[in-house]
């Protein structure tokens, strides 16, 4: 007797929605895409960079922007469950399918919808979206999670393969394992990497200014500026120890010079500066990759978890 076929689980809603990213974001509009995004001639603007450099908080920001204007923004948050190719196209489907349910079919669109076979759902899927008289945004934030060819192949023929009405904003720490060559040579793929993403030194002053009660001298924030070559997570933390610090040029001359060092000496320094109950609330959540209110208050037993975060 054949095995009867496992239903698969429901869809986490958390990973159809952008995360919330920094508090009071500087903005910053140079890394908008160019206007051959805009006007659909370049299909995919892909963000690579280390992490720390604001990749999430910069995709929230360009999913809010083009919400705004009433374009159709599905979002995706991968994980490395999303390597199954089933998994990873009944997500696909539902991300696309909150934002534009008319784009959807019944036979992809249902609960029992079956995505074993993934390149015939692919097809189907490219032929709804090919019937969208509107422009679909999709968004796939960690791209770095995924590496199996099987889910590979899936996304480089919808990048292919998808109609003109579609385009992709992706971001990952690394360069992805995707078939991008022919898009770059053709000057039809926007790029952003840590260079780009590292604060000007305007910028700077400007996340110090929105951090910072008290203002620093300009000396002040050109050294901090160099001291964290313009890195947005070092800057961070770097606000947040300074924020209580009463020699804050001291501070400042005692960054070490490379990124972990940073992180290691400016950690300490604000864990130092909280109180014994946050403070366990941040180890209780540190544990994890991605965080939500309702998750914060199930890992720390807390009722007023989501305040805390």
């Amino acid at each position: 007797m054949a095995a009867k076929q496992r239903k698969p689980g429901p869809v986490l809603e958390t990973k159809l929605y952008p995360g919330v990213g920094a508090g009071s974001p500087v903005a910053r509009k140079r890394l908008y895409p160019s206007a051959e995004f805009e006007a659909g001639r370049c299909p995919v603007y892909l963000i690579k960079a280390p992490a720390g450099y604001g990749k999430s908080t910069l995709m929230s920001n360009l999913h809010e922007y083009f919400d705004n204007q009433g374009i159709d923004c599905a979002w995706l948050s991968l994980d490395t469950n999303d390597n199954d190719p089933a998994r990873f196209m009944r997500y696909l489907v539902a991300a696309i399918e909150r934002v534009a349910p008319e784009a959807i079919s019944k036979e992809l669109g249902t609960a029992d919808a079956d995505f074993s076979h993934s390149r015939h759902a692919l097809e189907n899927l490219a032929h709804d979206l090919g019937k969208l008289d509107k422009r679909l945004l999709i968004f796939l934030d960690d791209l770095q999670f995924i590496d199996t060819p099987e889910v590979l192949e899936i996304l480089d023929w919808l990048i292919g393969y998808a109609p003109s009405q579609c385009q992709f904003i992706l971001a990952g720490r690394a360069e992805p394992k995707l078939q991008l060559g022919k898009l770059r040579v053709r000057r039809r793929l926007q790029e952003v990497d840590y260079k780009q993403l590292q604060f000007t030194l305007q910028e700077t002053q400007d996340l110090l200014n929105a951090r910072l009660s008290l203002a620093l001298t300009e000396a002040d924030i050109e050294r901090l500026h160099e001291r964290t070559e313009g890195w947005p997570a070092g800057l961070e933390l770097a606000a947040l120890a300074l924020e209580h610090e009463a020699d804050r040029a001291d501070l400042i001359e005692s960054f070490a010079g490379n990124d972990q060092a940073l992180v290691d000496y400016l950690g300490e320094v604000v864990l130092a500066n909280l109180d014994v109950d946050t403070r366990r609330f941040v180890y209780q959540i540190a544990q994890l990759d991605r965080i939500c209110d309702e998750l914060a208050t199930h890992a720390s037993g807390l009722e007023d978890a989501s305040q805390l975060l």
